[in-house]
């Protein structure tokens, strides 16, 4: 994933601009993204994936806007709202999977 890809998926998850500024987001994914050396050839783009876009999302919700000042408890927020957004409809849709059945699959 190239930072294009992180940043529409920050928006359709609602961390952009919601949680997380784009100058938070660039510094996050370039830093993960140093951190492996993983570029596409192709496009010669830097990229994440994996473990490493986990991190970045972690990364994310701790330096997101909260009032909460525990790390643990910034990451558990930030994920419950991702879980609420819009994005996991869109993800849903874009599977082609009807609801019950995703949540079906996930227990």
């Amino acid at each position: 994933m190239d930072f294009d890809a992180f940043l529409r998926f920050c928006r359709d998850f609602e961390i952009f601009p919601e949680l997380c500024n784009k100058a938070d987001l660039h510094q996050v994914f370039y830093s993960v993204a140093h951190s492996v050396k993983l570029v596409d050839t192709a496009a010669k783009k830097e990229c994440i994936s994996g473990g490493r876009f986990s991190a970045a999302i972690i990364q994310c919700a701790t330096t997101a806007k909260s009032r909460l000042t525990s790390r643990v408890e910034r990451v558990v927020e930030f994920v419950e709202k991702m879980a609420q957004s819009k994005g996991v409809e869109k993800v849903r849709r874009l599977a082609g999977k009807p609801r019950y059945e995703l949540e079906r699959r996930a227990k």
